[in-house]
């Protein structure tokens, strides 16, 4: 049977507290429009999600470390590169699974923390939309300091605490209103790397969403 007349959403949450419920709302919403979504999470998580899903599919794909998820890796560097290869290969079966099932993906929104399911997706000529977990503010520190347009982090962390810091787009704030991982640099290692890879790909993206709202991001 085929379906394709229903626009089928493959979605793809970092799996992580903060990530998987923001995205499953944004399912739920789909769903209510009248198309068919589907949240792929990793075995682990699978293991521990009693949500009820309702009309939302389900789909299993693998961090690397189905015992244990994160927790299990060797260290957050090596969760991240494993879960890029593993991911990116048992999300590429899942995809072929809708397929011949006669539910073909028509696009993958995928966390921002997972850019490699981009590729997976452009690999099958399927679009991809980025969403962001995080408010529009934090996202643009984030972004500013990826592209090299904000200070280093070394400078923030020995500037005065009191004296105003300026950042295209955002009204004064000091170093107490930055990110830890940007204000103490060096402490988070994989983490900061990780909210900064966000936008390695992100011109690539057909869409991009962000978890917010106007009243929030208002200024």
């Amino acid at each position: 049977m085929d379906n394709t007349a229903t626009p089928h959403v493959l979605i793809v949450p970092y799996p992580a507290q903060g990530h998987i419920n923001p995205m499953h709302q944004f399912a739920k919403r789909l769903v209510n429009k009248g198309v068919k979504a589907t949240l792929a999470i990793t075995k682990f998580i699978s293991k521990s999600m009693h949500a009820e899903t309702g009309k939302i599919g389900v789909e299993v794909i693998s961090d690397g470390y189905d015992d244990g998820g994160f927790f299990a890796a060797e260290s957050p560097d090596a969760y991240l590169s494993r879960f890029k290869t593993v991911g990116s290969e048992t999300l590429t079966e899942v995809i072929k699974k809708q397929e011949s099932s006669g539910y073909p993906v028509s696009c993958v929104i995928y966390d921002s923390f997972c850019g490699w399911a981009l590729d997976v997706a452009h690999g099958f000529g399927i679009q991809g939309g980025s969403f962001f977990t995080q408010c529009c503010a934090v996202n643009n520190i984030y972004y500013k300091c990826h592209e090299g347009l904000l200070d280093s982090p070394e400078s923030y962390a020995s500037a005065d605490p009191t004296l105003p810091i300026s950042i295209p787009g955002l009204p004064p704030l000091t170093t107490r209103d930055l990110q830890s991982l940007i204000s103490v640099p060096g402490y988070y290692g994989a983490y900061f790397d990780m909210h900064l890879n966000q936008f390695l790909n992100l011109k690539n993206a057909d869409w991009i969403f962000v978890n917010t709202y106007k009243e929030l991001a208002g200024s």
